[in-house]
């Protein structure tokens, strides 16, 4: 149990940081980092509430919180063990709310994410802004959407089990009764995010043959995208499985998937949550392969690192703006090595359009040539027009390819 609880803080704390980073820094929020951003916070946000109500009892943060009820303990009227239990009822609702949230928020970033790869491949240059704003709208409307039909699904209400007197409820029997229901909850993004998630990678995986003079950067991009997808897809499945599987015999009465369920009742413990723990530590190395990410995490550690030192904060200013020189010069060395991924892909795909569009223009203005009639007729691949944009093309090509040489793109596999 040690080992999980150990890996969900380490995952936590990379997830959180990687989320965090990636918003303070806007070098890194080209399109998709503000995406990744937030699913890195709600991945860390519901991994940190995994397992919360048995941490609450080991621990007895209710004995903690009770003394907050303290002002309102004589209009209650209540004993220090209702107490307790009214706290600790308040704190398992608000828990089970806040998880519910980043782990509904989490599973439909996943499905953004797979869908923004097929975005990616079918219409790149449409403006990220608004690819986000959809994003974020799509996965607020759903969480809303899913808590108002478990509120249709769970009989009874809540606020019920708060009564200790009454022998017809308690927390307990009303937290295994609707357990199942919560659990239906979130097969539907789940199965979105399955079949999102291949469809998007098929489609990916067939346009790496697609031509272009920005093909190596393009399936630099492609392939890292589609590693991303496959990382949270291998991770999520088994869940997936599970749950369809336990929601299946419980709904048609399977006697024996039921007695599978009961005779192992900590499979979901012990093996599906690390597996998910593990997806956030995969992300986080998935992310810090971008080599101009790697570079600003390092600089921003080194720095932290560095203030928290009594001496760092009292050297001179001069001693600071040195530092500060060097950081602008090793990044500017980094930016030359490497770069931005995600801005050598849109600078491919801008100069690829200017490209393939000048040349339509005169293959086209060509073409017209045995439509002029013959009295009137103007070699259209003569003209000046043509040639001019015919040597504007080939100077878009010769910039971009002097832009984006090899060297460039076999740094970015190191």
């Amino acid at each position: 149990m040690y080992y999980i609880e150990s890996l969900k803080l380490f995952c936590c704390f990379l997830s959180y940081f990687a989320g965090y980073f990636i918003l303070s820094d806007k070098r890194l929020q080209n399109h998709p980092g503000k995406l990744i951003a937030l699913f890195c916070l709600c991945q860390g946000g519901y991994m940190q509430l995994q397992n919360m109500p048995v941490q609450m009892c080991q621990f007895e943060f209710y004995k903690m919180s009770r003394y907050t009820l303290w002002p309102v303990k004589p209009w209650l009227q209540a004993t220090n063990t209702q107490l307790d239990y009214y706290s600790f009822a308040v704190m398992m609702v608000v828990n089970y709310f806040l998880f519910e949230t980043f782990y509904l928020g989490y599973l439909l970033l996943c499905v953004c994410f797979s869908w923004d790869l097929y975005q990616t491949i079918k219409n790149p240059l449409y403006p990220s802004s608004k690819r986000m704003l959809w994003y974020i709208l799509f996965t607020v409307a759903s969480i809303v959407l899913f808590f108002w039909a478990e509120n249709r699904l769970i009989e009874g209400s809540f606020l019920d089990t708060f009564d200790i007197d009454s022998s017809d409820t308690n927390l307990d029997d009303y937290m295994r009764s609707n357990q199942r229901k919560w659990k239906l909850i979130l097969m539907p993004p789940f199965l979105l995010h399955v079949f999102v998630g291949i469809y998007s990678c098929v489609v990916a995986y067939k346009s790496l043959s697609e031509p272009g003079i920005g093909q190596a950067i393009r399936n630099k991009v492609i392939r890292r995208q589609i590693q991303f997808v496959l990382i949270t897809f291998v991770c999520n499945f088994p869940c997936v499985l599970w749950e369809i599987l336990e929601f299946w015999a419980y709904k048609y009465n399977k006697s024996s998937l039921n007695d599978f369920f009961d005779r192992h009742p900590d499979v979901d413990r012990y093996y599906l949550q690390p597996l998910q723990f593990l997806c956030g530590l995969l992300t986080f190395f998935h992310i810090m392969k971008d080599p101009f990410f790697y570079f600003l995490a390092k600089e921003k550690l080194k720095s932290m690192l560095q203030a928290s030192k009594p001496r760092m904060r009292q050297r001179s200013n001069t001693f600071k703006e040195r530092q500060h020189r060097l950081y602008e010069m090793r990044l500017h060395k980094a930016m030359r090595k490497a770069g931005n991924l995600t801005s050598y892909f849109q600078s491919s795909l801008s100069f690829e359009i200017i490209y393939t569009t000048l040349n339509g223009v005169v293959q086209q203005l060509e073409n017209q040539e045995d439509s002029i009639p013959v009295n009137k007729k103007l070699s259209a691949a003569s003209s000046p027009h043509t040639e001019h944009l015919r040597v504007e093309a080939n100077e878009h090509k010769d910039h971009y390819l002097y832009k984006m040489d090899n060297q460039q793109i076999k740094n970015l596999d190191q």
